[in-house]
């Protein structure tokens, strides 16, 4: 029986590292079946950097009528004749919170076609994402909707203790997709440089972009820079997220008077971006997929974060052993440059682990599609 496998690629489009968790997703599943893109809703420049020879959009796989609709009736008509195809939907992965009953009750029409789908047969996953926080509505939400889902995988431990407490029973953990990313296709920059790469968000949440929320950050990279370690590196400030460009260009002014600085002033692809970060001594930034590409690229990845706003880099990061490259927020300069000293010293052995983990990671993810696909 032949596995068709329909992807949701409805996602935050200018954001390189939800396009890196989405190819990295749809690589590993391809080997389980016939890979078919839902092109209703996303624009052709991007679903083109997510296909590959011999997968196909849904428009010419079924030609007419709504994606999850088009799907069922597919599956339905095998009720009544010989079964020669399973069809499986994989929703995208990344992180999902909302609050309020409106959103509890859109999200629940969603949930109800789901639903129906399993139903007939229709095999429904998820896979690599975390959840919450939700208010009462949508924790009722999302417990309901989790019935439709034949796989229901959570990249962290935080995320799956939180899953259990609101009822979401069938939960499991997931590694985040990005330990998958194929880095055979990018290239590594020709050398080494004495630079250090920063990137953050323009915010806690949302795309509002906020000086109150930056200049914490903005004080305490002033600390970090201050080491002597980090002395004469040049600064490169960059952007990963569309809505995170005036948060670089926000830091680059603040800073250029007293350090050698640049500022890339346009958003970096996945090539660029792993490009870049190979050559630097290091990334610091509270962008999860910036972190762990970092890492891909063999740079030292520091996450500059505030716990309770980054709560899924801090679990990810504790959940494989590497949170010595959490730097909180919190601490006072002299304990964050503490804190950066020991992490510069014990460099080589957090990049050993991320590459054990990366590993491990990679085969724990093949071995649970392995297990959903059959």
């Amino acid at each position: 029986m032949k596995n068709i496998i329909c992807v949701e690629t409805v996602t935050q489009f200018e954001n390189a590292g939800d396009e890196l968790i989405n190819l990295a997703l749809i690589d590993l599943m391809r080997v389980h079946g016939n890979i078919v893109l839902n092109d209703r809703q996303s624009p052709k420049w991007y679903l083109d950097r997510l296909m590959s020879e011999g997968d196909q959009y849904y428009s010419d796989f079924n030609g007419h009528g709504g994606f999850y609709f088009g799907i069922l009736k597919r599956q339905f008509k095998q009720l009544f004749s010989a079964k020669t195809e399973q069809y499986y939907i994989a929703l995208p992965p990344g992180h999902f919170s909302q609050k309020g009953k409106k959103a509890a009750i859109d999200i629940s029409k969603l949930f109800i076609k789901l639903i129906m789908l399993r139903l007939v047969g229709v095999r429904v996953m998820r896979a690599g994402f975390s959840i919450g926080p939700f208010d009462r509505a949508n924790q009722l939400a999302q417990k309901i909707g989790s019935y439709a889902f034949h796989l229901y995988g959570l990249r962290d431990t935080v995320t799956l203790e939180y899953s259990k407490k609101i009822g979401i029973n069938k939960a499991t953990l997931f590694p985040d997709m990005a330990w998958a990313l194929d880095i055979s296709k990018y290239e590594k920059a020709s050398q080494n440089e004495n630079k250090i790469v920063i990137c953050f968000r323009s915010n806690a949440y949302g795309t509002e972009h906020s000086e109150t929320y930056l200049q914490p950050l903005m004080q305490s990279l002033s600390a970090m820079l201050s080491a002597p370690e980090f002395a004469k590196s040049k600064l490169v400030f960059c952007y990963q997220v569309e809505f995170d460009k005036a948060a670089s260009t926000y830091l680059y002014n603040n800073l250029k008077d007293k350090y050698n600085c640049t500022n890339i002033e346009y958003r970096l692809g996945i090539s660029e971006a792993f490009t870049l970060y190979s050559g630097a001594k290091t990334v610091i930034s509270n962008r999860l997929h910036v972190l762990l590409l970092a890492a891909q690229a063999s740079s030292l990845p520091l996450a500059l974060v505030n716990k309770k706003d980054n709560v899924k880099i801090t679990s990810i990061f504790n959940d494989n052993q590497l949170g010595d490259c959490i730097l909180d927020l919190d601490l006072n300069d002299k304990e964050l440059k503490d804190s950066l000293e020991h992490v510069l010293k014990v460099k080589s052995n957090i990049l050993s682990t991320f590459k054990q983990k990366r590993e491990s990671n990679f085969k724990a993810m093949k071995a649970l599609f392995s297990k959903a696909f059959n």
